[in-house]
């Protein structure tokens, strides 16, 4: 099977060679490809072309979203586990009735939406007091809901960078599709357009033997 990038630079060619060539567009004509009929089949590859171009510029919005949440991640529950930590100490020697407040014995969840609801529980119920006491300053504790606040965002844009390729992919292979079926057709006429000058066809991207 063809290649795509092979199957548009041909398609490419053999249009844009063949609305140089007035003399073989006027026999193409004659079978119903006309000029405006063939700026049609150059608009149909533009689409896929553009719609290339957007999913690649949208797989690497996702590759950088991803980025961008994976480190904000890993330094959300580097400070997290520390303060984690922390907490449960103060609350063994001084408050055990507040553990299942905090759900400081819990395990994380796994999931990356649950993970995050859990840590900015933690952020919020907290006793700053108590932290204090156990050298880790308030402003310390709020820069890290911040960031737990941070990776939710992240976590949503994400989410939806992720839906992006997948979503430009299927509208480019609908749009490849169509051209395919059109440059079919196409191909077909001018090989019966230039039956008799089959080295026509080589202006059109035809191999003649």
């Amino acid at each position: 099977m063809e290649r795509q990038d092979v199957f548009l630079q041909r398609t490419f060619v053999a249009l844009t060679n063949l609305l140089n060539s007035p003399e073989l567009l006027e026999v193409m004509a004659e079978y119903s490809f006309d000029e405006k009929k063939v700026r049609q089949g150059l608009k149909m590859h533009g689409k896929v072309e553009t719609l290339t171009l957007q999913r690649e510029q949208a797989q690497e919005a996702q590759y950088q979203a991803t980025q961008l949440l994976t480190q904000a991640k890993e330094d959300l529950m580097s400070i997290y586990r520390k303060h984690l930590e922390t907490a449960r100490l103060a609350y063994l020697r001084e408050a055990a009735d507040y553990q299942d407040t905090l759900h400081i014995t819990a395990t994380v969840p796994r999931t990356m939406v649950d993970c995050i609801k859990h840590i900015k529980r933690f952020y919020a119920h907290v006793p700053v007091p108590m932290m204090e006491k156990y050298l880790v300053p308030q402003k310390e504790l709020t820069e890290a809901s911040r960031l737990a606040q941070r990776v939710n965002e992240l976590l949503a844009l994400q989410i939806k960078a992720k839906s992006q390729p997948q979503q430009l992919s299927d509208l480019r292979q609908k749009e490849l599709n169509a051209l395919q079926a059109w440059m079919h057709r196409f191909e077909k006429i001018a090989r019966i357009a230039f039956e008799e000058q089959p080295q026509q066809l080589e202006v059109l991207g035809h191999t003649v033997r």
